[in-house]
């Protein structure tokens, strides 16, 4: 099984695929070479993906790469318009001259678009908003879209963002099959089991803060190539390719855990794997470089010959489970500083409700703690972590009691704040002021409290 899969985002385009290609020799043995590079540049903004026939796919890429894309307009538009036609008229020449060697092939191309937003479905952000609150997870897309209408198509611009290209093109006729934002493309043999898998992840992809909408794109992918034998077709190394704001860059993930010691860089269009402890660089090779005579070759660094382990379900997963270990402390202390944010916010509203009740008491903060309260979520909403949460459970005051309950979500409030020491929306200092401001009417009512 051979498949490449795409996922069209508000901020650009993730690819996925495996490096494995099954080859066969002059004696007609088949064998793996698992350093091939399956997703080549085509300019500075766009990637183009193929599966398939090698001898095809090679024989149209070398076209495509050759001295003649230097007179062609190379930017995502213009790639869009030309190259349909070039490849189509290129297999139909090869087929003609050539019909006992060609055979199908299809191609994944990718392009992003500098400088220009890009404009997603209304309809199905609300549809994910929905998945996203049940699964009590952030929803960074809509807190970026919550001001903005859509027009007359349901669209909305997302403030921002970063217009990209996916769309497929399969032989013979090579027609264009445009992916649409927030959605995935694949193409490949495997290209079924590959859309069944984002699609259960798609809300969080599509959802999560860029950093890791690309890491829930991995997990998906490797939830896939994982049930695969280590002799299956697939294997390896596991590139994801990210096209945004006019930038291409490249991400290794391999033996089901984070590439520790390896990474992959971008070198005149080519993928090198760069060892960090030893300097020692090997690159992955194109289409055309790959010699079928030879026997099988693995120019991999050693730990990652083998494959990838099985992510754990998504239901059970907090984090996925190829970020690296400090990482992942990163990750838990953010998302334990957006929890006590919401339980700052969580315990003022719940004192507001109370002054709100017994508004004619003699000593009724209600006013301040409304204030507070805007200032809170407005910062929040515009950092991007205000999420619509359950309240606090309270029990129903009686007014004699009523005072002291504001007291203490006051005072929980506090002791929330003093938690963390570099909370970005901290309104401890506030809080405390407010809680003295108290204290003095109490005084001069000569109230006590417990």
């Amino acid at each position: 099984m051979t498949a490449i899969a795409g996922a069209l985002t508000a901020d650009g385009i993730i690819l996925g695929t495996d490096c494995r290609l099954t080859v066969k020799d002059s004696s007609g043995h088949l064998f793996f070479v698992d350093d091939a590079q399956k997703v080549l540049m085509l300019g500075e903004y766009t990637a183009i993906g193929f599966s398939g026939d090698l001898h095809t796919a090679s024989i149209l890429l070398s076209h495509l790469r050759g001295p003649e894309s230097k007179r062609r307009r190379l930017d995502g538009i213009s790639i869009g318009e030309w190259l349909p036609k070039f490849v189509r008229a290129a297999y139909a020449a090869l087929v003609r001259t050539y019909p006992a060697e060609i055979n199908p092939c299809s191609f994944l191309v990718a392009s992003t678009i500098p400088g220009r937003t890009q404009r997603v479905p209304a309809s199905q952000v609300s549809k994910f908003l929905q998945i996203t609150s049940q699964q009590e997870k952030s929803n960074y897309l809509v807190m970026r879209i919550i001001n903005c209408r859509p027009d007359q198509n349901g669209l909305v611009e997302v403030p921002g963002s970063n217009l990209g290209l996916l769309y497929s093109l399969n032989s013979p006729d090579f027609t264009p099959c445009d992916c649409d934002p927030l959605a995935f493309a694949a193409i490949g043999s495997g290209a079924d089991d590959m859309r069944i898998s984002l699609e259960k992840y798609a809300p969080f992809i599509f959802c999560d803060r860029p950093d890791l909408s690309v890491g829930w794109f991995m997990e998906a992918i490797a939830s896939v190539f994982a049930k695969m034998p280590i002799n299956s077709s697939v294997g390896g190394l596991f590139l994801i390719t990210i096209l945004a704001r006019g930038k291409i860059k490249a991400i290794l993930y391999a033996s089901g855990r984070p590439n520790g010691g390896c990474e992959v860089v971008i070198e005149n269009g080519r993928f090198v794997q760069v060892d960090r402890r030893t300097g020692r660089r090997i690159a992955l090779r194109y289409p055309g470089e790959i010699d079928q005579a030879l026997p099988a070759t693995t120019n991999v660094f050693p730990p990652y010959r083998t494959f990838w382990t099985p992510p754990p379900p998504l239901e059970e997963q907090r984090f996925p489970e190829f970020i690296h270990s400090n990482l992942r402390e990163s990750l838990l202390q953010e998302q334990s500083k957006r929890n006590c944010r919401h339980a700052i916010l969580n315990q003022l509203n719940s004192a507001l409700k109370v002054c709100q009740k017994f508004s004619d008491l003699n000593i009724n903060p209600g006013d301040k703690i409304q204030n507070l309260f805007r200032e809170v979520r407005r910062a929040m909403i515009i950092e991007g972590i205000y999420e619509q949460r359950e309240e606090i459970d309270m029990i129903d005051p009686e007014r004699e009691s009523a005072f002291i309950i504001i007291c203490e979500r006051l005072h929980d409030a506090l002791e929330e704040c003093k938690k963390f020491d570099d909370l970005k929306i901290n309104p401890g200092e506030q809080i405390d002021k407010l809680l003295g401001e108290i204290s003095q009417m109490m005084m001069k009512e000569n109230m006590e409290t417990k």
